[in-house]
C-alpha cells in the first residue's frame, strides 16, 4: 500500500480481520498443546499462518509494534516447525502470552488508532529463548518431536501419483490486503498438495508485489472441487481458473506454460473452468438498517391487510397475499444475513479457561459442542460477558482442586462443558461442570444472613428455588473474594443481560455432582411473535416466547399471601401480577371480552425466577410484531420493554415480563 494512501478507510476491515486471525491463532495454539502428532503439526501450521497474515496486514497499515511482535513470534514457531527446537510448556505459555499482547495491541488500535504499547519485553523474551543453544543429541535426535512426526505424515499425503493443476487466481481490485490474501491462498493450496511454482514468486505475492493476479502450479491428489473449496475460504478472491496439466507433456513445455503471463489462453489444455467467488463485507449497522426497513414493511403489510378486510377490496386482498409471501421471504433472508455461528464467540474461551484453571492450580478438560449453531449477531455479542462469568464461576467455585477430587473418588481433572443447542424458536447455551455443586441449605442460610429472605420464607424454598437465590443482587456464597470470581455481582448481571434479550436463565445442581446453568435465547430480537392482550381497554403485547399457557380465573379463586395475590393451579401456588394496578389503569364494570370483572384471564409466563400469572381482561390474538426500543417516555418504566405499531397505526407497549413486580 503506497505511503500516501489514507489508511483510515481500511481500519474497520483491518480490525475485524485481525480479531478473526488472532482468535484462530490462539485456538490453534490450544489445539497444538493438546493434540496428537499429526494434528499438532497441522495446528502449528495454522498458528503460523494466522500470525503471518496479521504481520502482513499490520505492515500494510504501518502498525510497527504489532508487525515486529508477529515477526518474532513467527521466528520461534518456525524453529518448532523445522524440528530444531522441541516444544515445552514454557514455549506454549510464551506463545499464548504473545497472543494476549497482540489482542492488547488490537484493542489499542481500535480505541486510539495507534499500537503504541510497549512490546519490547515480550520480544526480548522470544529472542532470548531463540538465542539459547539448540538442543543437540538427546531427545531431539533419539526421538522425533510430535511436530516432526506429524509433518512426516502430512508430507506422505501429497506424495505418489498426483495430478498437476495450473491455477489462475484473480483478486478483487478493491481488495485491501492483497499480499495477505495471496499468502492465505498459497498456504491453503499447500495444505492439499505441493506448490511446484508460482508466477510471480511466493515472496513477491506475500509482499504485495503483484497486480491482483497470480498463477500457481500445484501437484496434488486432491480433486478440482477440493482446490476450489480451499480457495473459496479466502476473502476477496474474485475468480479462479483451473486446468489440469497432462503427465505426458514434456517438462520443458510445462516450464514454458508456468512462465506465461497470467490470463494467456492455453489452446493445448482442456477447457478451463472458472468459478466466480464473490463476497462482500457489510457492517452490522448497515444490516440493522435493512432489518429496520423490513420491519417497516411488516408494519405496513399489516395496515394494508386490515384495509383490505375493512373495505372488502378483493383485488387488494389477493395482491396482498403475494406481497405478504414476498415480505416473509425477504424477512427470512435478511434475518439469515445477521446469523453467525456461535463458534465466533466460543473460540475466545479455551484460552480464558486455561489461564483461569492454571492460575488456581486446577486441572480442567474444557469441551465445546454445537459451535456450528447460528444466532443473531446482536444477541451473540451480548451474551459474551454472561458466558465469561459462568465459565469463571465454574473454574473458581465449581471444579475442585485435584487432591480434593481424588478424595471424593473423582478423576484429578475436572470437566467443564460449553454447549449450544438449537430448539424450536430459540437456542440454548449451557455451561456445565462436574464440580462440587450448590448446597441449597447454605444458600438459604446466606439469604437469611444477608437479609434477603426471612428465616420462615427461606425454609419453605424448594431446592430448585434456593438455587435461584444466587441471581439476587449482592448474593454470594464465596468464602473469600478472588480476582477470578469478583464480588458477588456477576450472577445478577448474567440474569439481567439475558432477560433484556428476551431470554431466560435456568439452573440445575447436585451436591458433588456439579452444576449446569442454561441460557435460553431468542434467535433474533427484531421481529417476534407476540400475544396481544386487553387490560381495561388498553392493548399490550406479550412476547410469545415467554407465554406457557392461558387459563380463566375468578376473584373467588384468588388468595392473598404476604400482601401478594396468588392462585392455586394444579396444587401449586401461582403468583399473580395485576397489570391494571401496575399501570394505574381505571377499571370498567366489564372487561374486554364481555365478562364481568369478577372473571378474568390469566396469561402464565415463564421467567428466570419461575412462572407468574399476568391478569388481563382478554387474550386477543397472536401476531407478528416489530420490536421498537423504548423511547424517552418509557425509560425507567417497570414492566415495559419497548413498543410496536399495529396495522391500524396504534402504538402498543411490549411487556418485559422479567421486570414486572407482583401486586
Amino acid at each position: 500500500m503506497s505511503s500516501d494512501t489514507d489508511l483510515s478507510q481500511y481500519l474497520n476491515v483491518f480490525l475485524e480481520e485481525t480479531k478473526e486471525h488472532l482468535q484462530a491463532f490462539t485456538q490453534a495454539l490450544i489445539d497444538f498443546e493438546e493434540a496428537d502428532a499429526e494434528r499438532a503439526a497441522e495446528a502449528l501450521n495454522e498458528a503460523f499462518r494466522a500470525a503471518h497474515t496479521v504481520k502482513g496486514m499490520a505492515a500494510s497499515m504501518d502498525f510497527r509494534n504489532m508487525e515486529q511482535l508477529c515477526h518474532s513470534t513467527e521466528d520461534l514457531m518456525d524453529e518448532l516447525r523445522s524440528g530444531s527446537r522441541s516444544v515445552t510448556p514454557e514455549i506454549i505459555d510464551l506463545l499464548l502470552e504473545c497472543s494476549t499482547k497482540l489482542e492488547e495491541l488490537t484493542s489499542s488500535i481500535e480505541e486510539t488508532g495507534s499500537d503504541d504499547i510497549d512490546v519490547s519485553a515480550v520480544i526480548l523474551e522470544l529472542r532470548s529463548l531463540m538465542t539459547e543453544e539448540k538442543e543437540e543429541g538427546g531427545a531431539v535426535q533419539k526421538k522425533k518431536s510430535k511436530v516432526q512426526k506429524g509433518k512426516g505424515k502430512i508430507e506422505k499425503k501429497v506424495m505418489g501419483g498426483r495430478k498437476k493443476y495450473e491455477i489462475n487466481v484473480s483478486l478483487d481490485k478493491s481488495c485491501d490486503f492483497k499480499g495477505a490474501r495471496g499468502f492465505l491462498a498459497l498456504n491453503n493450496l499447500a495444505e492439499i498438495g505441493e506448490i511446484v511454482k508460482t508466477v510471480p514468486s511466493q515472496g513477491d505475492i506475500e509482499n504485495d508485489k503483484f497486480d491482483f493476479e497470480f498463477e500457481v502450479i500445484l501437484a496434488t491428489d486432491a480433486t478440482e472441487e477440493d482446490v476450489k473449496k480451499v480457495l473459496a475460504s479466502v476473502a476477496d478472491i474474485e475468480k479462479v481458473g483451473i486446468s489440469e496439466e497432462k503427465e505426458e507433456v514434456a517438462e520443458k513445455e510445462k516450464e514454458k506454460e508456468v512462465l506465461k503471463p497470467s490470463g494467456v489462453k492455453k489452446e493445448d489444455k482442456g477447457k478451463e473452468k472458472e468459478d466466480v467467488l464473490k463476497s462482500v463485507r457489510i457492517s452490522i449497522d448497515k444490516l440493522d438498517t435493512v432489518v429496520n426497513f423490513v420491519g417497516e414493511l411488516v408494519i405496513n403489510k399489516g395496515r394494508l391487510i386490515q384495509i383490505g378486510r375493512e373495505h372488502e377490496i378483493e383485488e387488494l386482498s389477493s395482491t396482498m397475499a403475494v406481497v405478504e409471501r414476498t415480505i416473509s421471504d425477504l424477512q427470512y433472508e435478511v434475518t439469515q444475513m445477521k446469523m453467525i455461528q456461535v463458534e465466533h464467540v466460543f473460540n475466545r474461551f479455551p484460552k480464558l479457561v486455561r489461564d483461569l484453571y492454571r492460575a488456581q492450580g486446577k486441572e480442567v478438560d474444557f469441551i465445546t459442542e454445537g459451535k456450528e449453531i447460528e444466532l443473531d449477531r446482536t444477541v451473540l455479542d451480548e451474551i459474551v460477558d454472561p458466558v465469561v462469568h459462568l465459565l469463571r464461576n465454574s473454574v473458581d467455585h465449581g471444579v475442585e482442586l485435584p487432591e480434593e477430587r481424588e478424595r471424593k473418588g473423582k478423576s484429578r481433572k475436572g470437566v467443564i462443558k460449553l454447549v449450544a443447542q438449537r430448539e424450536t424458536g430459540h437456542i440454548t447455551i449451557s455451561v456445565e461442570d462436574d464440580g462440587k455443586g450448590l448446597d441449597p441449605d447454605k444458600l438459604r442460610e446466606k439469604a437469611v444472613s444477608k437479609g434477603l429472605k426471612s428465616e420462615q420464607d427461606a425454609s419453605k424454598l424448594a431446592d430448585e428455588d434456593a438455587f435461584k437465590l444466587i441471581f439476587m443482587s449482592g448474593f454470594s456464597t464465596a468464602e473469600k473474594t478472588t480476582a477470578i470470581s469478583g464480588r458477588g455481582v456477576g450472577m445478577e448481571v448474567v440474569k439481567t443481560k439475558v432477560e433484556a434479550l428476551g431470554g431466560l436463565v435456568n439452573i440445575q445442581s447436585k451436591m458433588d455432582r456439579g452444576t449446569k446453568i442454561t441460557l435460553k435465547l431468542p434467535l433474533t430480537t427484531a421481529i417476534i411473535q407476540a400475544l396481544l392482550v386487553d387490560v381495561c381497554d388498553n392493548i399490550y403485547a406479550i412476547p410469545l416466547s415467554n407465554v406457557r399457557e392461558i387459563i380463566s380465573g375468578s376473584k373467588d379463586e384468588t388468595e392473598t399471601i404476604h400482601g401478594a395475590k396468588v392462585i392455586t393451579l394444579r396444587a401449586s401456588i401461582l403468583p399473580l401480577v395485576m397489570l391494571q394496578s401496575i399501570f394505574g389503569l381505571s377499571a370498567n364494570d366489564n372487561n374486554g371480552n364481555g365478562n364481568h370483572k369478577d372473571k378474568f384471564v390469566v396469561v402464565i409466563v415463564e421467567r428466570s425466577e419461575g412462572r407468574i400469572g399476568l391478569v388481563v381482561d382478554a387474550a386477543l390474538e397472536q401476531q407478528e410484531i416489530v420490536v421498537k426500543p423504548p423511547d424517552e417516555r418509557m425509560q425507567g418504566a417497570t414492566g415495559l420493554g419497548g413498543f410496536t405499531i399495529l396495522g391500524d397505526g396504534s402504538v402498543i407497549p411490549i411487556l418485559d415480563v422479567s421486570t414486572l413486580t407482583l401486586a
